[in-house]
């Protein structure tokens, strides 16, 4: 959950995420999910990430990029979750606040066919905040045409 958190602030903090996201030659994508994406978050809302990443074994590993994706407050904590195709972290900074940073490969935005969990994800609302290989836009594409 994000406390507080204004939409200016989400918009700064993205922006920040995004030129990360650029540095690194093994991520291929980044969504903005959930009620964020849809417009309709709360205060008890969290922020919701979906990463396409080269090994995304790799991020569960090497901490590192926790800390240089510039959340802007030191990370108190951490907890990993599993979902079949794609991992969590949930990242909890020093101020309470919340994360949920979703990690899979390139193949979880496959559409021949879309997974049906995926399928679910980009239903449920997205916005792409980074897309330099055009996969999450045809993703996005084929689901709305669907």
């Amino acid at each position: 959950m994000i406390r507080s958190m204004e939409a200016a602030r989400v918009e700064q903090f993205l922006a920040r995420i995004v030129r990360w996201a650029e540095t690194r030659a093994d991520i291929g994508g980044l969504l903005l999910v959930g009620s964020w994406a849809r417009g309709t978050a709360r205060a008890d809302s969290d922020l919701d990430l979906m990463f396409l990443v080269d090994d995304p074994n790799a991020f569960r590993q090497d901490t590192r990029w926790m800390r240089e994706v510039g959340l802007g407050l030191e990370v108190s904590s951490w907890r990993d979750e599993d979902y079949g195709a794609a991992w969590s972290r949930r990242i909890f900074l020093e101020n309470g606040e919340e994360l949920e940073f979703t990690l899979s490969t390139r193949e979880w935005a496959k559409i021949d066919p879309a997974d049906a969990g995926t399928f679910r994800v980009i239903s449920d609302g997205c916005q792409i905040l980074y897309d330099p290989e055009g996969t999450l836009e045809r993703l996005l594409h084929h689901v709305r045409s669907d």
